[in-house]
């Protein structure tokens, strides 16, 4: 396995340029394997930076551990008055001794370091692009751009977890331990299901929307709360704090990678199709006009872009016509 090292390293420094970013993305991307290697890298670096950190704050007074010993050495030597210890031994003994000393401070911080590191919280940021994390229960997430996720250091035995920014996440079934998201104006219960978390500063909204199974959300505000289920969307207000059920799920189309469900309300054909070559490597191209303006409301679930034309072709009268990475589309009308 080719491991892309020095990318890897000025992505962590934020060096990293954007056109490399996007290589590192698509290779992490490209197995499972490879974003674990990825997750290593991302643990050995912060557990470097721990332990710097911990390195400034442990002072080592060297002098004092030094008269320690040569205080013992000569209690030694006066009880044995009639033994004459040379020079050279007695420095043997003395870096001896140090030795001893130092390696006794350096396991003690050692172990004071790895006690702290397992008991701080954990917490994520993403840059400029996205990443997955996986959580100690197995929970994946993944995180879009610019995205915090942290949790606390008894997360196996309360599964709670705060974020902001924007998150798809895969939760891991536990009856026993309920799963708890908190952003900054919402909470969100659940027992194992996938779901869409969307809390954004740049947002005058913030909006759950669940993939599967159902979930509780409530305001962080007033505690109002409202359970939904697979294809149902809330969004809250943060001017007026009101949270509220959507007449149709909010469009988190360009997670489509990740939650594999795509959502459009009457969205026209030409905008549609347009989506599905931003979230693919192919073009479509429509020869009929008309077609362009046709409305489509409607929604997929683990569908292939040729599987989805294939589903809209019997709707609007189209044949589809490929070559290489193109499709082109012919004829077709509205459905009126």
């Amino acid at each position: 396995m080719n491991i892309p090292t020095e990318d890897i390293v000025q992505f962590l420094d934020s060096s990293l340029p954007e056109e490399r970013q996007l290589a590192l993305l698509q290779w992490r991307q490209d197995s499972e394997e490879n974003e674990l290697e990825f997750q290593k890298f991302i643990k050995t670096w912060e557990a470097s930076h721990k332990a710097l950190e911990s390195k400034e704050q442990l002072v080592i007074d060297i002098d004092s551990a030094l008269d320690k010993v040569n205080s013992t050495i000569d209690s030694k030597q006066a009880q044995q008055q009639s033994k004459v210890v040379p020079f050279y031994k007695r420095r043997s003994i003395l870096s001896i001794a140090a030795g001893l000393a130092f390696l006794f401070v350096a396991l003690f911080a050692m172990r004071q370091f790895n006690s702290d590191a397992s008991l701080a919280p954990q917490s994520f940021t993403t840059t400029d692009i996205g990443q997955y994390i996986d959580l100690p229960d197995k929970t994946r997430i993944w995180m879009e751009p610019h995205t915090e996720v942290a949790y606390a250091k008894d997360f196996n035995t309360n599964r709670n977890i705060t974020m902001q920014g924007e998150i798809f996440i895969d939760v891991l079934r536990d009856v026993e331990r309920p799963f708890t998201i908190a952003s900054k104006h919402l909470q969100v219960e659940v027992l194992g299901t996938s779901f869409v978390v969307s809390d954004t500063e740049e947002e005058d909204k913030a909006h759950v929307s669940v993939i599967s199974g159902k979930v509780s959300v409530a305001t962080i505000s007033n505690g109002t709360k409202i359970i939904i289920e697979k294809g149902e969307s809330v969004s809250y207000n943060k001017n007026s704090m009101h949270l509220s059920l959507d007449d149709v799920q909010t469009d988190f189309n360009h997670l489509y990678k990740y939650t594999k469900v795509l959502n459009f309300n009457n969205s026209t054909i030409e905008d549609l199709f347009k989506r599905l070559e931003q979230l693919s490597s192919i073009s479509i191209k429509i020869e009929t006009q008309s077609l362009k303006d046709c409305i489509f409301t409607g929604r997929f679930t683990n569908k292939s872009i040729r599987e989805i034309l294939e589903a809209l072709k019997p709707i609007y009268k189209f044949d589809i016509y490929s070559k290489n990475k193109e499709y082109i589309i012919r004829g077709g009308t509205c459905n009126k």
